[in-house]
């Protein structure tokens, strides 16, 4: 089986205009963890949609969402 090369520094190139600004007012805002931080719930919205589930929890680690899955 071939697996495709990923292109990464092709894939900033090309997403980077479109990222960047979202990276910025993100950072800028200070609150990217936390329920009352809009742009963490649009995050989670957008990603509940992307897997047509009701509900979706986005953590700031593999080790919370390891954590987390024990419960």
């Amino acid at each position: 089986m071939r697996v495709k090369y990923l292109n990464f520094k092709e894939q900033w190139v090309n997403e980077s205009k479109q990222l960047l600004p979202i990276i910025n007012k993100t950072l800028a805002s200070g609150k990217y963890v936390g329920v009352n931080s809009e742009v963490v719930l649009k995050f989670e919205n957008k990603i509940s949609k992307i897997c047509k589930t009701k509900n979706c929890i986005s953590l700031n680690s593999g080790t919370d969402a390891l954590t987390l899955a024990l419960f």
